[in-house]
């Protein structure tokens, strides 16, 4: 079976798609990830542009750029198990452990 389609970028989804997400099983079972991705304000109440992560696969291995817009980084992660890749990233997230580099793209960043 064939999951991938051809778009058309005049009608891609073919529907309007809601923009707000509320999925508690992911806020439950990967707390730092969804509060990385969602969050649009800092506990002190000043605005937060929220992270992205982007995956792809490349010489045999998942990868994923974890990028934190708001404050210019960049953090990579390798994985061979698909399965596993939210969870590991949810854990180095929590434990602190993610390798984080000044994004190249810092400068297009929104204030």
């Amino acid at each position: 079976m064939k999951f991938v389609k051809r778009r058309n970028s005049s009608s891609p989804n073919g529907s309007e798609v809601d923009s707000v997400v509320d999925d508690r099983k992911a806020r439950e079972d990967l707390p730092a990830l969804c509060e990385f991705l969602i969050e649009t304000k800092w506990d002190d109440g000043a605005s937060r542009q929220p992270g992205t992560v982007l995956l792809f696969h490349e010489d045999g291995a998942w990868k994923v750029a974890i990028n934190d817009r708001d404050g210019g980084l960049v953090a990579f992660m390798t994985f061979d198990v698909l399965s596993t890749l939210f969870k590991r990233i949810d854990a180095a997230m929590q434990a602190d452990k993610l390798d984080w580099k000044v994004s190249k793209s810092r400068g297009a960043r929104r204030k």
